[in-house]
This record gives structure tokens, sequence and C-alpha cells, in this order.
């Protein structure tokens, strides 16, 4: 199975992929930094180079065991993602976009949309600014002394990952023979991996072109558990941009299943060097 925060990551057989904390983040600090106590001394700092950059939806969806549709979380989560950098170092900026429902308040006018959350590289905590761009000093502590936070570490992953570079191939390939082993024939046109243990098995499919990874599948008993799939385009410089991210996993016991969670997430935008 593949890691979500870092697709094209193999999480270890047997081992529950983990569910993205995106949406509860995102939303519980930023929904505490429009009501919280926000600082007077944000004087303007000098525009920062952005090194990348993307537009992130996250969408949540439930299937029924006969593949239909039953429920959603609601209006999807969107962001924009970016990778900066100024005097003080390397940092990951979350903007919160919001979406607005159909026939109700405009995005524009909800007390989110702006709002942003900055995690600097090495930092033990977060900043979290209102829509007005003023630091809120009571939700912007330093954070425990030698522990970072997973939740901005994995979105960074996504944008160290979010371009492939097709003089990696080799280098990408070679990391897949060492976790499955060579592959197994090809499926689709894909290259096909495969691992075992115990009464779980992998499986991954490759791009032989680009050695990246296009879908990845777990099976436990024979059930499927986890599936995921991810979709690139090519820029005009010849690198992979991922576009998509799909996956599915399975509710309920193997014997008795209840249907399957969908998490989708959509990279739109893609700026690299303050160029789209």
């Amino acid at each position: 199975m593949t890691d979500l925060f870092c697709p094209g990551k193999p999480v270890a057989a047997g081992r529950r992929a983990r569910r993205p904390l995106v949406r509860p983040c995102v939303t519980l600090v930023l929904v505490a930094g429009v009501a919280g106590v926000v600082s007077a001394s944000s004087a303007a700092q000098p525009a920062p180079e952005t090194a990348i950059g993307v537009d992130v939806t996250i969408t949540h969806t439930r299937l029924a065991s006969d593949g239909r549709a039953v429920s959603s979380s609601g209006l999807p989560t969107t962001f924009r993602l970016e990778r900066v950098h100024d005097e003080s170092g390397w940092r990951t900026v979350l903007t919160y976009r919001a979406v607005s429902p159909q026939n109700r308040t405009r995005a524009s006018e909800n007390p989110l949309n702006g709002a942003r959350i900055e995690y600097a590289d090495g930092a033990t905590g977060i900043r979290v600014f209102d829509t007005s761009g003023r630091l809120n000093t009571r939700l912007s502590p330093p954070g425990a002394e030698g522990h970072s936070l997973p939740v901005f570490d994995g979105l960074q992953r996504w944008l160290d990952t979010l371009i492939a570079d097709p003089q990696r191939r080799e280098e990408r390939r070679h990391e897949l023979v060492r976790q499955y082993g060579r592959p197994e024939g090809r499926v689709r046109q894909m290259d096909r991996y495969r691992s075992r243990r115990g009464d779980t098995e992998d499986e991954i499919l490759a791009d032989p072109r680009s050695g990246l990874v296009v879908e990845a599948r777990q099976t436990r008993r024979g059930v499927l558990e986890h599936q995921t799939t991810f979709d690139y385009q090519v820029l005009p410089d010849g690198r992979y941009a991922r576009r998509t991210i799909r996956s599915e996993s399975r509710l309920g016991e193997p014997e008795e299943p209840s249907g399957r969670a969908v998490l989708a997430v959509a990279f739109a935008n893609l700026t690299i060097g303050g160029r789209r």
C-alpha cells in the first residue's frame, strides 16, 4: 500500500494506511483563529519567493457495498498549498479557500476565506493568521521542544513529490525492485510488483516509461482493503506533475464489509518559481 501523504512510498504490508488529518486540522485551527486573540504588531514583510504552489481540493464520500454513493461529508475542503522562502528560511503555507454552497453565502463572504497557517522547516509549532493577515498569538504557540507536526510534514512531502523528474526513472524503478522484487509481468501495460506477508498482499502498478506508481492495492484474506490511484500530466519541460489521487478503503470486517470510504484529492493551478 502507499502512503497518501507521500504517494508512491509504500506502507508496510499488513499495516493500515494513515487517514489524512488535513480536514480537521484546517477546520479547527482556522475556525478558532477567526475568533481568537490577534497580534497588533504584524508589520508587512517583504514578498517571499514561491518555489512551488498548488490548489488542493479534498472530497470525502462513502460507497455502499454495491457501489452506490450513500453519503458525503459536505462541501470539499479547498486550500492553496505552497513552499515559500524568504530571509527567515523555508516554510509550508496553507491558505484556506472557502467553497460556497449553492444559493447560500458567497465564498468571498466566508469569515475563514483567506485565513492561513504557516509551518517553518524545523519548527515545533504553527503560526495562524486571520483573513486580514494578522498573526493570532493565542493559536501560534512555540510548540513542544523536539517535536514536529506530522500533518504539516506530510503536506510538505505532497509538494516535494508533486513534480517528478523523468531523469530519475531508473532510481524510482530500482526502489520498487528493492521493496517488491522484480516486476511480475504487466497489467494494462504497467509493470506489476507484488509482495506478500501472511494473509496480506500488496500490488503496485507502475508506468515503465516514468517509474511512477499509478495504482496501489492491498488485499487481506483475498478481500480488497485499500486501493489508491494516481494520475499525472506531462509538463512542457517533460517533467510529470501529479494531478489527482483517489483512495478507497474498506469499511467493516473482511467477512462483513459495509461499504467503502473514498478520499479524492485534486491538484490544480500549479506554479513553479512563480510561473503557472
